[in-house]
């Protein structure tokens, strides 16, 4: 799902008249090829909601913030209700769930259909994705559109709505460390078994022990739970060892895990590495 959830673009928005980049003092190939760069320089579309626009706030300087961040080039996905035409400017009702508004393309001249709309085909209530400004006039937020495409397939609209929640999640905490990432791998381990016990990361720190309900397993059971703890450790390195499969399934002894690998090897279920300690799967 989600840099911010952020959308990069090289040309949104973007002035690209020479004039505004020229350097009189310096004419030669060189500051060409920089005020190109400078022309075409990223900005970050910011997924939001409709809500979240109404609820920003304008600052002195006509920019608006939510949640104490700026926020001002945007992405927004919905539905839209209507179409409103004027001689300097095309409008689109859309709503989100979250509320309904305006967003206007306009006109470089009258009558003339904008860039962004010359290749858009209106169709009431189809769902569309749009790019545009937040702009402040008088306290009153505007969205200035500056792209929209028709959404083809349902799952950019979920999509959509997980990348606010999570550019929303980093604005509001930040971005997770890798440390704090691991220690969330071991609490998918071996969901299905309750019997088992889980890690909070891969440097082999054991998390408190779940309570067992039984005090051994069978042979078929401990299996399975062997194939889960290393796949589970596989994910993210191509061997694990006995001792990193031990520590999650105490529920038997290290002789017995030895001799159940032994006979996992036999069957062709795993394959032991050149050191006879470390073991991958066979198959996956």
């Amino acid at each position: 799902m989600f840099d911010n959830g952020g959308f990069y673009s090289n040309n949104f928005g973007q002035d690209t008249g020479s004039s505004r980049w020229s350097n009189n003092n310096n004419n030669n190939q060189g500051g060409n090829h920089y005020n190109q760069q400078q022309m075409r320089r990223s900005k970050v579309f910011t997924p939001v909601t409709l809500r979240m626009v109404y609820m920003a706030q304008p600052r002195p300087d006509d920019v608006c913030e939510f949640d104490g961040d700026p926020i001002s080039d945007v992405i927004l996905v919905g539905r839209l209700l209507r179409l409103i035409e004027e001689p300097m400017r095309t409008q689109f009702e859309i709503n989100d769930t979250t509320g309904s508004y305006h967003v206007l393309f306009y006109h470089k001249s009258e009558n003339q259909v904008p860039t962004a709309l010359r290749t858009f085909d209106y169709e009431r209530f189809s769902y569309v994705k749009l790019f545009g400004n937040i702009r402040v006039f008088k306290d009153d937020r505007v969205i200035i559109g500056t792209y929209i495409k028709r959404v083809d397939k349902l799952e950019e609209i979920t999509n959509h709505f997980l990348s606010v929640f999570v550019a929303h999640q980093i604005r509001k905490k930040g971005v997770l460390k890798a440390r704090e990432l691991a220690m969330d791998v071991g609490n998918t381990a071996l969901d299905a078994n309750p019997n088992a016990m889980t890690m909070v990361s891969s440097d082999a720190r054991p998390a408190p022990k779940r309570p067992y309900q039984q005090p051994q397993l069978g042979e078929d059971q401990l299996r399975d739970t062997v194939v889960g703890v290393m796949r589970e450790f596989l994910r993210g390195k191509k061997f694990v060892s006995k001792e990193e499969i031990h520590s999650m399934v105490q529920q038997c002894s290290m002789g017995q895990l030895e001799g159940l690998l032994a006979r996992m090897k036999e069957d062709g279920s795993v394959a032991e590495a050149h050191d006879g300690n470390h073991f991958f799967l066979v198959g996956d």
